[in-house]
């Protein structure tokens, strides 16, 4: 009886240990993100919030006749490389600092001409 008493602490205290450390896994959500819609300069939605530790799955729509977008989030190295006009890319983003973070096209000409958004982790 002791030794199954045992057994039983020892595998309760590690499921314990277990849970603590596992940190925040958050969940995942899905978004879509239309880029340069009608040759426009602009990310739509411009904003997107998460919580910390939620992975976010962004489907990039390039609603750009003519011009190639891309999609960046410097301060958690995400970059989602080009998209063609007229095409789509899927990313997937882990929110793992909160704060709020630039993202920007950096295709040359477009974050001046107001190609931003940011996301918002809380």
């Amino acid at each position: 009886m002791k030794k199954l008493t045992t057994i039983l602490l020892v595998g309760l205290l590690s499921l314990v240990l277990l849970t603590a450390c596992g940190g925040k896994s958050g969940e995942v959500k899905e978004l879509t993100v239309e880029m340069g819609p009608n040759g426009e300069m602009v990310f739509v939605p411009d904003v997107l919030e998460a919580n910390e530790g939620d992975t976010l799955k962004i489907t990039l729509v390039n609603k750009d006749p003519a011009v190639a977008h891309n999609f960046l989030i410097p301060a958690l190295g995400v970059n989602s490389g080009q998209v063609p006009a007229g095409q789509s890319s899927v990313i997937e983003v882990r929110a793992s600092q909160k704060g709020e973070h630039e993202i920007i096209c950096d295709v040359p000409g477009h974050l001046e001409s107001g190609m931003k958004g940011k996301l918002i982790v809380k």
